[in-house]
């Protein structure tokens, strides 16, 4: 709604809401709303009989800027002048900035949230403990994420291990987490005493807010991360003006199998097919050690979920699994988001059975808004059903929570594309692409030039990737163009038929259908149909679209049951 026109003054331009003040500063909302708060940005207020709207006016915003430039000239911040063009990457900008909570049929993203990051303690002393100080950062991540997830969000365990052993300053790590505060400490052992030291560090001004000390004697150190655990977030609490933390007493643990735990995470979070069985011999290990251990079922549960879906295990054979060991760790907690993530992925990828899926989704976000996993598994569903606004959204909350993991990441990328904007897919990709060197990435890459038409960029990709057909592509899409690069892929997938007849590919069936053979092509699709391949339940954004005149295509899109079934091609695919 726009300001009272009372108040309008001729020769300025006005900004009528959070999102148009935020995309005008390039700054996330959050950080706008902030600036208001504690340094005056001149937003004002319309106030209606129930509620307020804001608005500003761009020359106001101009000189509040300037000033606040040059009382800012010794430190290095530059506003950039390069925006993202698309409208909804904008959004995705801006929404990265709020916190998302969701329950049953309903989103809110107006609750701002500070949020915070656990760094790996670093180990003192000739005596080092390693167990105590990975354990420790990750309980305590875990810890201040369930203490007060309505008023503070928390970075996830995978992105907080990435600065394991980098030496990284306070204003990197905001560049990199966008976080209003970090968690250091150290711990060092001196015989038979051993001390843990912590500090609170707001980024902004990387001002001290606390530092504490704790002694103990040596002990087991399950028994020590416990104790540690529960006097730091007792403090941080109190610092942090967050509710008191209340739940039961942690059960008794075994620390072999905690320590499997940990091992079987750090395989995990590669986003490798080839190390999740090293994740699953970890996981399988602690769960023989003690069956009681909820993040061993999980991590069971997730790793054969991935596994099933990168192709490495049977289809069915890796959701059963999946599935049992979700249901598993709920039978252990109830409320164990996670595990209720899992299962919605396991409606949505093998069953096709969409409105058990998002349920699923809605619960475990409910439950756990400081748990980038729910958000990943629903903005993949919400991609799938050609809900592009909606899954970019939650994608950008996940990976708000998880910055630097492949998953949130490489997600956020093919989520860009699946939603027609190849363009701004290739630019995030690339980034991923060079910052990790991920295969994963540049295999997104190549779908991304695909989607954007530029065929000499898609073999570039190619080129990088080493593939084996990359020349054979190269030459035949120098020679004819766009069909040569079409012909070449297809052959490439022809030979791989041959050796393992019942491979299905969806990639192989966009193939046939850019050549113009549909009952081949339709072959394909049937084939992943009766064999439930998980990425047949994203069939309704593929390229596909010279199909969908077809019979035998509306009719597996039928027996699919997509919700809102789509029975012409895609609006953002034309």
């Amino acid at each position: 709604m726009p300001p009272d026109p009372s108040d309008r003054r001729s020769g300025s331009e006005t900004l009528d809401s959070w999102k148009a003040i935020a995309a005008y500063m390039q700054r996330q909302v959050r950080t706008v709303q902030r600036w208001e708060r504690s340094e005056s940005l001149p937003v004002r207020r319309h106030q209606h009989q129930k509620q307020a709207t804001v608005y500003a006016y761009k020359d106001e915003l101009d000189a509040w800027l300037e000033a606040r430039e040059h009382q800012l000239a010794n430190e290095s911040r530059q506003i950039t002048s390069k925006a993202w063009t698309s409208v909804i990457v904008v959004s995705v900008l801006l929404v990265s900035g709020l916190s998302v909570y969701l329950i049953p049929g309903q989103i809110t993203t107006e609750n701002v949230r500070p949020l915070i990051v656990v760094l790996p303690f670093e180990e003192l002393g000739a005596e080092p403990m390693p167990q105590l100080a990975d354990g420790l950062t990750e309980e305590l991540s875990t810890q201040l994420a369930i203490a007060d997830p309505a008023n503070l969000g928390v970075i996830a365990r995978s992105s907080a291990m990435s600065f394991k052993g980098r030496d990284a300053s306070p204003d990197e790590i905001r560049q990199e987490l966008d976080v209003d505060y970090m968690v250091e400490g150290s711990i060092r052992r001196d015989g038979d005493d051993v001390r843990i030291a912590v500090r609170l560090v707001e980024t902004v001004g990387q001002i001290q807010r606390w530092s504490a000390s704790y002694d103990y004697k040596t002990q087991p150190w399950l028994s020590l991360q416990d104790k540690a655990t529960a006097d730091i977030v007792r403090d941080l609490n109190r610092v942090l003006g967050l509710a008191a933390l209340t739940g039961p007493p942690a059960t008794a643990r075994d620390a072999e199998a905690v320590e499997h735990v940990l091992l079987g995470y750090r395989y995990f979070d590669q986003f490798d097919p080839d190390t999740l069985p090293q994740a699953i011999d970890h996981f399988s290990a602690a769960v023989e050690i003690d069956s009681t251990l909820v993040r061993a079922h999980v991590g069971l549960a997730q790793s054969y979920c991935h596994q099933a879906f990168f192709g490495g295990i049977p289809v069915r054979q890796g959701h059963a699994e999946a599935d049992k060991w979700a249901a598993s760790a709920l039978a252990l907690d109830a409320w164990n988001a996670d595990a209720l993530a899992v299962q919605g992925w396991v409606h949505f990828a093998y069953r096709w059975e969409w409105d058990n899926a998002e349920r699923s989704f809605q619960q475990a976000i409910a439950l756990s808004p400081n748990s980038p996993w729910p958000y990943f598994y629903y903005a993949n569903y919400l991609s799938a059903l050609d809900r592009p606004d909606e899954a970019i959204e939650m994608i950008t909350a996940g990976h708000r929570l998880d910055p630097v993991s492949e998953y949130t990441n490489i997600a956020l990328g093919y989520i860009l594309i699946n939603a027609g904007m190849p363009d701004d897919a290739i630019q995030h990709l690339t980034r991923v692409s060079q910052r990790t060197e991920s295969r994963s990435a540049q295999r997104f890459l190549w779908d991304a030039y695909e989607a954007a038409g530029d065929f000499d960029g898609a073999v570039r990709i190619l080129e990088e990737m080493d593939r084996s057909d990359a020349s054979a592509v190269r030459q035949a899409f120098d020679e004819d163009g766009e069909m040569g690069y079409w012909r070449a892929l297809r052959k490439g997938y022809d030979a791989r038929a041959e050796r393992i007849p019942d491979l299905f590919s969806w990639h192989r069936a966009v193939v046939l259908t850019k050549l113009g053979e549909f009952d081949k092509a339709i072959e394909e699709l049937e084939k992943g149909y009766y064999q439930r391949s998980g990425t047949m339940a994203y069939l309704q954004i593929y390229d596909l679209d010279p199909l969908y005149s077809d019979p035998r295509f509306q009719d597996l899109l039928r027996r699919m049951a997509f919700p809102d079934q789509k029975l012409h091609p895609l609006s953002h695919r034309q």
